[in-house]
């Protein structure tokens, strides 16, 4: 920040010095500020000739300080616009005469003031001003010097996205046409003296972001300055870029953007489901500038706010229960099992992030697999007995012959469409799913030595809002009788 240089010129409203010699006085004054890429102000220059005889010849010359350049001028320039040279008409003796010309400042101000606080040296803003002239055309005479340090106002713009100090925003998953949708508020200050009546928000976001729009706080939504680019910054990040020019929105109504005032956005963001890293960014930068150069650059910390969004993180947490529901016979009498599952979560802060995903099911037992005529049911539901016939995970996101596009075990009991994908395949926190299984089974001495010891075995997955398919419960077995 540059904070303290508006302080070191803060006690000049008013402009205005001068130089004498021989009796000859130069005296310049404004009536406002200089400010940085702000509007042109007006210098007035008043020579006093305290001679009896006339000033001839006269030549005035300002030579400007870096980053100020002349609008305008009462008198034709024969300099150039960063040292101007105005030839004066003849001023009589114990009489004054005025003229005025406009300059504007640009960013090298800053630029030079950088240099030099950096370097720990004494920064001053001054003209260098020569009025070369002679008496009733005599002998040519000259007063040099430089005019005291005069004030100079510039914009501070500061960025910030609302709760900054989490710095991480986390979204459920979902599969829907829009994926998991996010909203941030971005806030951009000026907290500098100066006005501005046009900024840039640069917007760099990671590229497994999807960036749907930018809006004012109003409703409007704004319209980026062509498609998104590769960034600068790099990283995989991609680059859009706003031109703000409409203030009317904000402040005293008079289209300018000037201290304190604030800007709110509100961009909307979404992931999709395989955007599964921990962490992606986004730069917010608010620079503003003239003549084809920036003031701000996106090494200043104030100016650049970032954000992070991901899934929010967590990994759910099952108890089970088995229960022998009737006791069959090797003679057509079926054997009926239930299996319990709940979701108890593993304690995150967030509990939609311990939620289970995509739920899938393994059946590894040999009788199951290739005795007698067996079935799965999930409320009533039963699952392809294809699937079963070998070690292969039954995948309920499939959602073979439609089984599972509508509840099957009802509202708020089990599985759930969390993740908006059309399949209810979910299992929530706090929520219970029944798998009820049923054998009847013929004698095999092949796979059948003592029915009294045989046992299912049951392995459900699922997968956590990071993508990762985690093994839910191992070994879940049942002896038959």
């Amino acid at each position: 920040m540059k904070n303290f240089y508006t302080l070191l010129f803060l006690g000049l409203s008013l402009l205005g010095y001068s130089q004498s010699g021989d009796n000859v006085l130069i005296e310049t004054s404004s009536n406002t500020a200089l400010v940085v890429c702000g509007d042109a102000i007006t210098f007035t220059i008043k020579i006093t000739n305290s001679n009896s005889g006339t000033l001839t010849g006269i030549t005035y010359t300002s030579n400007f300080p870096n980053g100020m350049t002349l609008e305008s001028s009462e008198y034709a320039n024969e300099g150039s616009i960063t040292e101007p040279i105005f030839e004066i008409p003849d001023i009589n003796g114990n009489s004054s005469s005025t003229f005025t010309y406009t300059a504007k400042g640009n960013c090298t101000i800053l630029t030079e003031f950088d240099l030099v606080m950096g370097n720990t040296g004494v920064f001053t803003v001054s003209n260098v001003n020569n009025l070369v002239y002679s008496i009733n055309n005599g002998a040519i005479q000259s007063i040099q010097g430089a005019s005291e340090s005069y004030n100079i106002n510039f914009p501070e713009l500061f960025v910030k996205v609302k709760d900054e100090d989490v710095n991480l925003q986390v979204g459920v998953l979902e599969k829907d046409a829009d994926g998991t949708v996010l909203n941030r508020e971005i806030e951009v200050t000026n907290s500098g003296l100066g006005a501005l009546n046009e900024y840039r928000l640069y917007i760099d976001y990671d590229a497994n972001i999807d960036f749907n729009e930018l809006r004012l706080s109003t409703g409007s939504v704004l319209n980026p300055v062509g498609t998104a680019i590769t960034s600068p910054l790099g990283n995989g990040l991609l680059r859009l870029e706003y031109i703000i020019t409409d203030f009317s929105s904000i402040g005293d109504g008079d289209n300018k953007f000037e201290q304190n005032e604030k800007f709110t956005f509100i961009d909307t963001v979404s992931l999709d489901a395989d955007d599964c890293n921990d962490a992606m960014q986004t730069n917010y930068t608010a620079v503003y500038g003239c003549e084809a150069s920036f003031c701000e650059t996106t090494d200043d910390q104030d100016a650049t706010s970032i954000n992070y969004i991901s899934f929010v993180q967590g990994v759910p947490r099952f108890t089970s229960r088995t229960f022998l529901v009737k006791s069959g016979d090797l003679c057509g009498d079926p054997i009926q099992l239930r299996y319990e599952y709940t979701n108890v979560g593993s304690g995150s802060i967030i509990a939609e992030a311990d939620t289970g995903f995509n739920l899938q099911l393994t059946e590894s037992s040999e009788i199951f697999r290739n005795l007698g005529t067996n079935s799965i049911k999930i409320n009533g539901v039963a699952l392809p007995e294809s699937v079963f016939t070998s070690f292969t995970r039954y995948d309920f996101s499939l959602n073979a012959n439609g089984l599972f596009s509508s509840d099957p075990d009802g509202p708020g009991v089990g599985l759930e469409d969390i993740d908006k994908d059309g399949v209810y395949d979910d299992l929530p926190v706090g929520a219970t799913f029944t798998v009820s299984v049923e054998l009847i089974l013929p004698f095999d001495t092949t796979y059948i030595d003592n029915i009294y010891n045989e046992q299912l075995t049951e392995t459900v997955f699922m997968v956590t809002q990071t993508c990762v398919i985690v093994q839910i419960d191992i070994l879940q077995e049942q002896e038959l009788i």
